[in-house]
Formats: C-alpha cells, structure tokens, sequence
C-alpha cells in the first residue's frame, strides 16, 4: 500500500543512480509503491541500519505482498526496495530470488493495532543478493 512514507525521497535517489524514472504510486490503496512501463516496486523504509542484526538475518517479504505484485506487475520486473537508517538502499530484483516461505507470527501493522500480532507467511531477502548503494 501507498503511504507517504517518504517514499517519495526514496524514488528520487533510484532515479537518479540508475536513470529509471519511477513513478510514486498515488493511489490511495494501491499494492505497490511506484511503477514505471519496466518496473512495479515495492519500498520498505527500515528503522535499523543495513549492518544491524536484522538486516543481517534477513529482509522479511510477505508472501500477501509478493502475490499482489505478481497481480499487477503486467509484463514488468518486480522490486523489492529496502531503504536503511545508515543511507543504504537495496534492491532485490524478485524474479532471481529463491523464497523459502515460512509462517511467523508477527506485527499486523507496523504503525498502529496497538502491538497486534498475527501469523504471516514470508520469505527473508539477504542483503547478499541485493544491489546495494549509499546516498
């Protein structure tokens, strides 16, 4: 889903390292975050930085929000942008990913539901397997 995330910012660095053009996604709800004609993108915002312990065990990916990208990607790559308090950005392209899905009982939300936990299907994303750049 869309939120204002400072998403936007996040965009911006994209486009001007690899020249793609993304496009924020500004539909309330939608299930992606940007897009352009090659690419549908999904950002994450980390509160940690990329050599803390949990980026180090791996990036979580829900299987919900993999599926809602393979629904809408229409012949587009799909992404997987992860964004790290320390000013890395990584980027998994997920048609080279092997996911091993596995059912954790997690955060229904990261804002909000007072601290509800839920179980989630997800695969962990290694920071080994992204490309990786410092703004």
């Amino acid at each position: 889903m869309s939120w204002s995330n400072n998403e936007q910012t996040i965009i911006d660095k994209i486009n001007k390292k690899y020249n793609l053009d993304l496009k924020l996604c500004e539909e309330g709800f939608s299930h992606f975050d940007a897009y352009n004609d090659k690419y549908i993108v999904e950002i994450k915002i980390r509160k940690f930085e990329s050599y803390h312990r949990f980026a180090k065990a791996g990036c979580f990916l829900e299987m919900y929000k993999y599926e809602k990208l393979c629904k809408y990607k229409n012949n587009r790559k799909m992404l997987y942008i992860n964004s790290f308090k320390d000013g890395v950005i990584a980027i998994w392209d997920l048609q080279r990913q092997r996911f091993n899905w596995e059912v954790r009982v997690m955060k229904k939300q990261t804002f909000g539901y007072q601290n509800q936990q839920v179980e989630k299907v997800v695969s962990r994303l290694y920071l080994s397997s992204a490309v990786k750049f410092k703004e």
